[in-house]
């Protein structure tokens, strides 16, 4: 273990509309869930109940990798590579949960222990990783690092080995999810990103900027190995247009689809839409636009994929 955790601090180099259901994806009824994903109902007017979905996305679809490593038989190995890019102060209340909690939680389960699994959570602002050394813990499986994520670089993973990771970038130009860290995935890597940061808002900026988005889905999507799908997931009528993109085994896409857009609808009251890239490209391609391009570049036929 102790050999796995060295690994992963060396591997850093610091430097100063359409709504779908569950039932058109043919997601099985009573699908197996996290034990530790918790549905609780925000406001749609306030950021909680954006947050809540993330989190609730995390916890869930973390907890399963988790789970499903434990069994015998399966493809992913161990251990367990956990990394947060986007850390953050690791803030957590009784109304507000942080990903620095959710993911510690998991490693240090049973579960992440049989795994052998590992966590490294990096933030860059140096008040805000103070306050994260003060909310979570150091351990042998967990290292939190004071640094620019996008100089980060996973440790050599073999092919099948399992890597879960979570990324939540201010902008597109900041995002640590670079070609030169996608390069080093497993076969066996999930991740759970952010796209847009406040869309809403990310419309104003010139349109050379915005197609830094654009460029930043297309590289995950070539990434995809060819047992895994990458799913979008959009919040419905969200004046600031939150929306999630996950990969996951393309055998667990009906599950991953009912839990983001039905059991997260229960999060996000106004609902959620949800598509999958490799059973539609054309509508998966389409979201993407809505959430980058405003009406009027839409209707001029503006492609940027």
């Amino acid at each position: 273990m102790g050999q796995a955790v060295e690994g992963l601090t060396n591997s850093f180099t610091a430097r100063g509309v359409l709504r779908v259901s569950a039932l058109a994806f043919h997601a099985p009824p009573g699908g197996v869930f996290s034990e530790f994903a918790t549905v609780k109902r925000h406001d749609v007017g306030r950021s909680h109940g954006r947050t809540w979905y993330k989190h609730f996305l995390l916890d869930a679809i973390l907890g399963r990798v988790n789970g499903v490593l434990t069994t015998k038989n399966c493809y992913a190995t161990r251990p367990l590579v956990c990394v947060d890019l986007c850390a953050g102060d690791g803030v957590e209340t009784e109304e507000y949960q942080c990903s620095p909690a959710i993911m510690a939680k998991h490693v240090n389960h049973n579960a992440g222990k049989n795994n052998k699994a590992t966590l490294t959570l990096i933030e860059r602002n140096p008040t805000s990783f103070e306050l994260l050394r003060q909310n979570v813990s150091e351990s042998e499986s967990i290292k939190l690092v004071n640094g620019d994520a996008r100089e980060y670089r996973l440790p050599r993973l073999t092919t099948t080995q399992a890597c879960f990771v979570h990324c939540d970038p201010n902008n597109a130009h900041q995002t640590p999810l670079t070609s030169e860290f996608v390069a080093g995935f497993s076969r066996c890597t999930i991740y759970l990103a952010t796209l847009g940061c406040n869309a809403g808002g990310i419309k104003r900026l010139p349109l050379e900027e915005r197609s830094k988005w654009f460029e930043y889905v297309t590289m995950l999507v070539n990434k995809l190995p060819n047992h895994h799908d990458a799913l979008l997931f959009w919040l419905m009528n969200d004046n600031a247009q939150w929306a999630y993109m996950v990969n996951v085994p393309v055998v667990w896409r009906d599950w991953a689809i009912e839990l983001g857009v039905e059991k997260g609808g229960t999060i996000w009251e106004k609902g959620v839409g949800g598509v999958a890239w490799r059973s539609n490209k054309a509508k998966f391609e389409d979201e993407v636009h809505r959430l980058f391009l405003t009406n009027e570049e839409r209707t001029g036929q503006q492609r940027m994929f």
